[in-house]
């Protein structure tokens, strides 16, 4: 999926909320994690996650959502922050 192509999902409300939907409850509060700026550490804290498992929760909301890397993951999470 290209930058434009994840725009033009994000642009549609309709679009991200499906894309949300995809996602279990406890990936939807790392996501609103990310959104808000938190580090990897805090996640960890808040959630009682091990790094490893923060960073499997990464790559199975990358693979839900369609994204290729961690970057467009914050990326999204950004978005997010900003439709809310």
């Amino acid at each position: 999926m290209t930058m434009e192509q994840l725009s033009r999902i994000l642009a549609d409300e309709d679009a991200t909320q499906s894309a949300l939907d995809v996602l279990t409850d406890r990936e939807v509060e790392v996501l609103s994690l990310l959104s808000q700026g938190a580090s990897s550490r805090r996640i960890c804290e808040e959630m009682q996650l091990s790094p490893e498992d923060l960073g499997a929760y990464k790559e199975r909301m990358q693979r839900k959502l369609g994204l290729k890397n961690e970057l467009q993951l914050f990326q999204f999470a950004g978005k997010q922050r900003m439709a809310a």
